[in-house]
């Protein structure tokens, strides 16, 4: 029998993460290329970047930093959960 996957996604998670898809297509960087920057493989820039996984603060940051931008244009608006 195969074990079924379920993921649960917050809102917040979608939020960043439409966030920094958005900020890397407007500079056209690639999942590759923040893959790189970031010492990971481009699968788990994509997780991030889909809101199946979380991104690490320190992730966000190396990805602000490469965006010239603060971390606050990343999350922007989330709130954090109790």
């Amino acid at each position: 029998m195969f074990a079924q996957r379920v993921f649960v996604v917050s809102m917040q998670q979608i939020d960043v993460a439409a966030n920094v898809r958005a900020e890397l297509a407007r500079r056209r960087i690639t999942q590759t290329e923040v893959a790189q920057r970031l010492g990971v493989t481009r699968q788990n820039v994509a997780q991030r970047l889909n809101g199946t996984v979380d991104f690490r603060v320190g992730e966000l940051i190396s990805i602000a930093n490469m965006l010239d931008i603060t971390i606050g244009d990343l999350v922007g608006g989330v709130k954090a959960s109790a």
